[in-house]
């Protein structure tokens, strides 16, 4: 997970610290098994932008191993 949805994840389980003074006792207070929805759809789409990353990452090194060779007509 990223900066921006630990963010996310504070801001909805009303976790009034600091992101870089989170602890874990932090999110034991938040009783993240009650909040489990609430976790389970950030790291949803936590998931779903690291798999378009990935994606877009192969086919920017795929066409990065060719040169197109422009032709005046």
């Amino acid at each position: 997970m990223k900066n921006r949805h630990w963010k996310n994840l504070l801001l909805k389980l009303k976790i009034k610290v600091n992101f870089n003074d989170l602890t874990l006792g932090n999110l034991w207070d938040a009783d993240l098994m009650k909040n489990n929805k609430v976790v389970n759809e950030i790291m949803a789409e936590a998931r779903g932008e690291l798999i378009l990353e990935d994606f877009i990452r192969s086919i920017k090194d795929c066409w990065a191993k060719y040169e197109l060779e422009l032709i005046r007509y």
